[in-house]
């Protein structure tokens, strides 16, 4: 949701254009933008204030991708206890996430064996 010039909520496209993105949940959300943007950062992201506008110009936003490993094999009961989550919110709550389902990803992606290879060390690490 954006904001027009005069600071009045719209769900309008061009209107947010002329005015002010705004943080889905209120603070909370605003919060948990801020959380994405300080890591996104810190791999090597512009922070939003310096990215150039992404309706104009011809500057690259320059985003950043921020990856979490979690090894659950450290958490006890981790993998186990996850599972049995995300399965009840599916049953109980219709809750589906992508992740969930059981086929194969129809889609890869092409990753360079080196950033492969220092992910893998990264994820490996103690915490």
């Amino acid at each position: 949701m954006g904001s027009r010039p005069d600071g009045v909520a719209t769900t309008d496209a061009a209107e947010a254009l002329r005015g002010a993105l705004l943080p889905f949940g209120g603070y909370r959300g605003g919060n948990l933008a801020l959380l994405v943007e300080l890591l996104a950062s810190l791999a090597g992201a512009a922070f939003s204030l310096d990215a150039p506008p992404f309706d104009r110009g011809q500057a690259p936003p320059g985003i950043g991708v921020f990856v979490l490993c979690i090894n659950l094999d450290v958490v006890a009961d981790g993998a186990t206890r996850l599972t049995r989550y995300l399965d009840r919110l599916h049953s109980v709550h219709g809750v589906s996430l992508p992740a969930m389902a059981d086929e194969a990803p129809t889609e890869s992606i092409r990753l360079d064996a080196r950033l492969h290879q220092r992910l893998l060390a990264a994820c490996a690490e103690p915490v």
